[in-house]
């Protein structure tokens, strides 16, 4: 059964497709918090800043989890009527799929270790209103939990090549 991963009806089997998609979700995800932090009041800069996080997670585990499994797996389907093999044998990702994931983290937490590193020292910068420097500490941190948990699967997304038309 063919299966072409889509997001919004719009197929997402073209690389630049999917770069394009990583980057509107940073964007939608980098104003989102911005607005969070830009609000005067504290209940209108909670209410932002918690619906930056319910969409950080929706975009993580809706949109760059299932497209990097389908970039990484194209046409997987679950097999409803299990052999006896599988039965007792647990089936698990190839060398490739291994390869590609262990990859992309590997690139991503060393992103995230020069975050760590630059991130206490411009923090330190920062002079002045202590309310500016506590908003400015927030927000790092905010930036840093997104990086965290979808830099991962964006690498997937942004650096696997076109899905080819026979794997579909």
């Amino acid at each position: 059964m063919s299966r072409i991963p889509t997001i919004f009806g719009i197929s997402m089997v073209s690389r630049e497709r999917r770069r394009w998609l990583v980057v509107l979700c940073y964007a939608a995800l980098s104003l989102l918090i911005l607005f969070g932090f830009a609000a005067s009041s504290g209940s209108a800069r909670f209410i932002l800043v918690l619906f930056a996080v319910l969409v950080g997670t929706s975009i993580q585990f809706v949109i760059f989890y299932r497209l990097a499994k389908d970039a990484v797996l194209p046409g997987q389907e679950a097999i409803f009527a299990p052999s006896l093999n599988t039965l007792f044998h647990k089936s698990g990702p190839d060398e490739r799929q291994v390869a590609v994931r262990n990859a992309a983290y590997y690139r991503a937490y060393r992103v995230v270790a020069v975050y760590l590193v630059i991130m206490p020292v411009g923090s330190w910068r920062v002079t002045g209103n202590a309310g500016l420097n506590e908003n400015l500490l927030e927000l790092v941190w905010l930036s840093f939990i997104v990086l965290v948990f979808t830099l991962p699967q964006a690498i997937i997304l942004w650096t696997e090549p076109d899905i080819p038309g026979e794997a579909l």
